[in-house]
């Protein structure tokens, strides 16, 4: 494994920073674009009747932009300790077989799910809330933009959901970047004010397990509860889920 080169700080960084704002701006783009901008497609549900305004979206944007820079400095850093040697990263990709290589997909979501879900709860600690985790809380009735717009302490807590899986999991690197790409996909999901899967299906008994746009849009909604994201056990061995109260 080559040694950590500095020299490729500045390159990598810009790289870093591109790929999390492209994959950012066409995803919540295109979701903004089909639920605010034209009419929805039959089946979307909105999930609170009234409409954002353009101050918030510019507090989405300006914070989601900074969140993009803290998450490519992450990436950056991930990318100089693999050239070290110092991460579980390997390559190439079925270097342990293709069926390790899937099962990494749903560990890293184990993994990721339970990191988020005390990650969470730790920001509405009163201190915590108050002057971090409010900066994506000001968006109740979020929009696709809101998928990243974090206070930069947070951004760094949520990149911190990576190292740990780098810690505990041999993965390969491209399994890495898609379980990457799905986050933003179920994040800008989870922030579009819309919910894409059938009406009640919060309350049939898979989706008494998985989370929801429904889901999370309660949290940002109420801020007590619904703290978990990709699955709902968290929230119902906790009895943090708003569904198990309404």
């Amino acid at each position: 494994m080559n040694d950590l080169s500095f020299q490729e700080f500045g390159p990598v960084l810009l790289l870093a920073f591109a790929g999390a704002t492209l994959r950012y701006m066409i995803l919540a783009g295109l979701t903004f674009y089909v639920g605010y901008l034209r009419k929805p497609p039959a089946g979307l549900r909105k999930l609170q009747p009234r409409w954002p305004d353009a101050r918030q979206i510019r507090h989405e944007l300006r914070y989601s932009a900074q969140t993009m820079l803290v998450f490519g400095l992450v990436g950056t850093g991930v990318w100089l300790a693999y050239r070290g040697g110092y991460t579980q990263l390997y390559e190439p990709w079925d270097a342990y077989g293709w069926g390790y290589w899937a099962l990494t997909l749903l560990l890293q979501l184990v993994v990721h799910d339970t990191y988020f879900y005390w990650m969470h709860r730790l920001l509405h600690r009163p201190w915590w809330f108050r002057h971090v985790h409010y900066v994506h809380h000001r968006s109740r009735n979020p929009t696709p933009w809101a998928a990243n717009a974090f206070h930069p302490v947070e951004a760094l807590l949520q990149a911190g959901g990576f190292a740990l899986i780098l810690l505990v999991l041999p993965v390969s690197m491209s399994a890495l970047l898609l379980f990457s790409f799905f986050i933003i996909t179920m994040n800008v999901i989870g922030h579009s004010g819309y919910e894409f899967l059938p009406d009640n299906f919060d309350r049939h008994w898979l989706g008494k397990w998985l989370g929801s746009s429904t889901h999370h849009n309660r949290h940002h909604q109420y801020t007590r509860g619904n703290f978990g994201f990709y699955f709902n056990i968290w929230d119902r061995l906790m009895n943090t889920d708003f569904r198990a109260k309404t």
